[in-house]
């Protein structure tokens, strides 16, 4: 066995040397040389040293190009080197390959009661008509919860290669009143179906190509029943309906696939009585050839390539008990808090989640998680508050608020020492603060009356408040506040719109 030294083509002048490791020129090769007797050479075609492997998932046309030099060795002066050359035309078959699933490998997860589906007695609203869904996100198939990568999806090799190349997909919930799937988006180039067998299990069948399958999968939600919990898993069988990608034909007697001399489908199979025996070739009278596929273990399908191919994945999924302090995926941001604490036995902690908060178990604390912290600096130390069961940054304090808390501190500890002191000073001078307090007011006393502000001592007050008593009676009837007729408030109630009358 000989390998090239030069870009070109023995045939075409150009040079080779032998391998040092014969076995690498001898496989995996678009190009094979050998030198060797006559006799050698035609042992190894009959013995069927040579084959040939077409490459992945291709078929179609491809050819042989035989050349073969005798070097001069026929001719009596070793001089002329006689040679010769064939192209060998070949077809390769398509042959079906099976369609894959991609799907993940993690247990998807709900809760019970956890809808997610169409009703038609609801009325009419956004985005989907009578759609009644806790939560589009943790209903998905599977939860957004997982990476994108582990969403449904599947493939076939050969089955775009014709316009008609469409699959069926079957998705069972392997569990009695398990729940059922639902799309909440559709397109009309797949035709979706769906059934309850004789075991109360719900199936839903897609059919179309597998891109247009593929585009609707992650639409996919899980709508658990409302009386179930346990295990469910799901059942995906994927069917390719014999699209291998070209034209093909079969003999269900015998495994064989017969062609005639066109390579088109025979109208009937090779009958057995016609055929001349060969390794993997028969030829019958009429020149029609069939290629036995049971006697070349070396083919991908031993039996029948072209039939339909079907596989089957089983992703694990189970119902839990029902949610709690589960709020509506329709709330704005701002109302989630204030909607959280008024549901029993929930409340918010509002630093959680990077941030935007969550709804957790438990009215003072958290039940059965831990509500993140809020972390702050004051000088060269850091503080934490959770803040659980108020909403945002309401009644904690934050970062923003340290500066206007530390001045509030301050102005309370320069008070309170101020006040000690002149307690101290007045009861060294005056003998108590009450004395002190008394004399400050008889001389505030004394400078309002002196001021003509308070009136003295001798005043008769009890006149005075008389007559302030009547001049404001007088003033209220003159100004008509006072009248004896009865006005009435009436307020219009429509009664279609109250709730409460």
């Amino acid at each position: 066995f000989f390998t090239n030294t030069s870009l070109k083509l023995l045939s075409e002048g150009g040079s080779v040397k032998p391998c040092q490791v014969q076995r690498d020129c001898m496989q995996n090769q678009s190009r094979i040389t050998i030198e060797g007797s006559v006799v050698e050479i035609q042992k190894m075609l009959r013995q069927r040293f040579v084959s040939y492997i077409a490459k992945d998932d291709y078929y179609g046309l491809d050819n042989f190009k035989v050349w073969i030099s005798d070097q001069g060795f026929t001719d009596q002066s070793y001089n002329d080197a006689l040679e010769a050359s064939v192209v060998i035309p070949v077809r390769i078959l398509p042959v079906n390959d099976q369609p894959t699933i991609m799907a993940t490998s993690a247990v998807l997860k709900y809760s019970q009661g956890q809808i997610c589906h169409v009703d038609l007695i609801l009325e009419r609203r956004d985005p989907i008509p009578g759609l009644r869904c806790n939560s589009l996100s943790e209903s998905g198939v599977p939860p957004t919860s997982l990476a994108p990568k582990d969403a449904f999806s599947f493939e076939d090799v050969d089955v775009r290669d014709r316009a008609w190349g469409n699959i069926t997909v079957n998705i069972k919930v392997q569990a009695p009143n398990g729940g059922r799937l639902f799309f909440n988006a559709t397109t009309p180039r797949v035709l979706f179906l769906q059934r309850i067998d004789e075991d109360d299990m719900s199936i839903t069948s897609l059919q179309g190509s597998i891109d247009e399958i593929n585009s609707v999968m992650p639409y996919l939600r899980f709508d658990a029943d409302l009386s179930y919990t346990g295990y469910a898993p799901l059942l995906i069988t994927i069917l390719d309906h014999e699209n291998s990608g070209g034209a093909h034909c079969h003999d269900t007697i015998g495994g064989r696939v017969c062609r005639d001399s066109s390579f088109t489908c025979p109208i009937v199979p090779c009958p057995t009585s016609e055929i001349v025996a060969m390794p993997d070739m028969c030829i019958n009278v009429n020149g029609r050839g069939c290629m036995q596929w049971l006697s070349r273990p070396n083919m991908p399908h031993l039996l029948f390539p072209n039939r339909n191919r079907l596989n089957t994945k089983v992703v694990d999924l189970t119902v839990g008990a029902e949610a709690q302090c589960q709020l509506p995926e329709t709330l704005n941001a701002s109302t989630k808090c204030s909607f959280c604490r008024g549901i029993p036995g929930c409340n918010w902690c509002p630093f959680t989640c990077d941030g935007i908060g969550k709804c957790m178990t438990g009215k003072n604390k958290p039940t059965h998680e831990k509500c993140s912290a809020n972390t702050f600096q004051i000088g060269l130390g850091s503080f934490k508050t959770t803040g659980y069961g108020r909403c945002g940054s309401e009644g904690v304090l934050t970062s923003s608020m340290l500066i206007p808390a530390l001045i509030a501190v301050a102005c309370t500890a320069v008070a309170l020492l101020s006040f000690t002191f002149l307690f101290l000073w007045a009861r060294r001078r005056h003998g108590g603060s009450r004395a002190y307090v008394l004399k400050k007011l008889q001389d505030v006393k004394r400078f309002a009356v002196k001021m003509k502000v308070m009136p003295p001592d001798e005043a008769r007050w009890t006149e005075f408040v008389i007559s302030v008593f009547l001049l404001g009676i007088l003033a209220l009837a003159l100004s008509g506040a006072i009248s004896s007729e009865s006005d009435f408030l009436v307020e219009t109630v429509y009664l279609d719109t109250a709730t409460v009358v």
